[in-house]
């Protein structure tokens, strides 16, 4: 299952675009990185994905849609394979 942030009522038309632009990032995400979940997180103001792995899997955090990639990587470096 993939989820990716969606528009909610609370959306203006001033945030449209903003929205527009994380849902293609989170798309950008799963192109690269199939399987995972990814989000914005409206009170962290960070990027996260959930990594399905042994117990509960992990999460991981990125200040931008390319940091997270960034920690996906190293993730998956280390043996986290998905």
């Amino acid at each position: 299952m993939i989820r990716s942030e969606s528009m909610s009522a609370a959306d203006t038309a001033a945030d449209v675009p903003v929205a527009v632009m994380r849902r293609a990032a989170a798309e950008g995400l799963r192109e690269r990185f199939p399987g995972l979940w990814f989000w914005w997180g409206p009170h962290t103001g960070h990027w996260w994905a959930y990594v399905p792995g042994p117990g509960l899997g992990r999460l991981v955090e990125g200040e931008t849609p390319d940091g997270l990639g960034m920690a996906l990587t190293r993730l998956r470096a280390r043996g986290w394979g998905w």
